[in-house]
């Protein structure tokens, strides 16, 4: 496995904390190789375990269908390892060396895997790691001494859900202007379109009314998307709405306007096979609040966000899906081509 230097020193650090601490932090911007990061350290940890008098077994815990896919599928092309999968019908082996999990499924048969079974567990996305959810499985598997590292992009929570009231130590930090100084992550390039609008919206779970957004964002959108393909051009572009019904009318009126694309939610049976279409049979993605983590396609150039947001975290969620490097010959990393800047 070939590292870029940052991770090879985020792997290191988290293995030397892992000598004086037990829960420990790993910050990543958004296309910085969380997955990598833990997918080379899952690997050390088979042989490293033994120093920490542990058990060489890893679980890998992810929320979302998206992340648990893409753990497993990173994790064997970077390592060779194959991961036993423990998600709703599916039961994970309890010989496989790593088990990758959806939290959802955790929460309610943990107790499969007797205490110590484990000897580190990875929390992808975790600053969610306070909820109950997380906390149940965790305290349970972690009771004969498991490492947990824990990877996020957004480590930003605040008060009683603060990260540093679970985890002891950061044990890397690399961030988004760093990653495109270093020519790692794209440069992006911010536009807006000038439309007047007085919006007045109140807040609903501490952020803005999603409901009011719709109702305010609706007079808009038909000039929005009747200027889109000129700021577009042939970009592969990821669109940010507040409902999964403004995603549809979104959808209709670049249909209307000649602009080939489609819609994804939580709710779409299909959507593995519509994120597939993306770039081949449609422009443009439209999603209501499921692409802003674990979203990993490095072809996406543009970016619209009409989904205002009080959230610092959830704002740099939806920028952060279009700053991974893009070399149409399929060069990974920094290359001799130039690299598409994303706007």
């Amino acid at each position: 496995m070939n590292l870029r230097p940052y991770q090879a020193d985020a792997v290191a650090s988290v293995i030397e904390s892992f000598r004086e601490y037990q829960k420990v932090l790993g910050v990543a911007a958004t296309g910085g190789g969380k997955t990598i990061i833990f997918s080379a350290l899952t690997q050390q940890w088979q042989k490293l375990a033994a120093d920490f008098n542990l058990s060489p077994r890893v679980l890998i815990i992810a929320h979302r269908e998206e992340l648990l896919s893409q753990a497993a599928e990173k994790l064997h092309r970077m390592t060779g390892l194959i991961a036993s999968v423990e998600r709703a019908d599916e039961r994970a082996s309890l010989h496989a060396p790593v088990v990758v999990g959806s939290v959802q499924t955790l929460c309610r048969r943990f107790d499969r895997w007797p205490k110590g079974h484990f000897g580190l567990v990875i929390v992808d996305e975790c600053h969610h790691v306070m909820a109950d959810s997380y906390q149940k499985p965790l305290t349970y598997l972690t009771e004969g001494g498991a490492k947990v590292l824990g990877v996020t992009a957004t480590p930003g929570t605040k008060g009683k859900k603060a990260l540093g009231n679970y985890f002891e130590e950061i044990a890397f930090e690399v961030g988004l202007i760093e990653l495109i100084r270093k020519g790692f992550l794209s440069p992006i390039t911010v536009k807006s379109f000038p439309l007047q609008a007085d919006v007045k919206l109140t807040m609903k779970g501490g952020d803005y009314d999603q409901d009011q957004v719709d109702c305010a964002l609706a007079p808009f959108l038909e000039n929005i998307v009747s200027r889109l393909k000129a700021e577009i051009g042939d970009g592969k572009t990821l669109v940010f709405l507040p409902l999964i019904k403004t995603v549809t009318r979104f959808v209709e009126l670049c249909h209307a306007h000649g602009i080939s694309a489609a819609g994804v939610s939580g709710e779409s049976e299909n959507r593995r096979e519509i994120l597939a279409g993306h770039g081949r049979d449609y422009q443009v993605l439209a999603n209501s609040m499921l692409l802003t983590e674990g979203y990993d396609d490095p072809g996406i150039t543009h970016m619209l966000i009409l989904r205002p947001t009080r959230s610092e975290i959830l704002f740099s969620q939806m920028v952060g899906r279009g700053t991974r490097i893009y070399c149409p010959w399929g060069c990974s990393d920094r290359c001799a081509h130039n690299a598409r800047k994303k706007g």
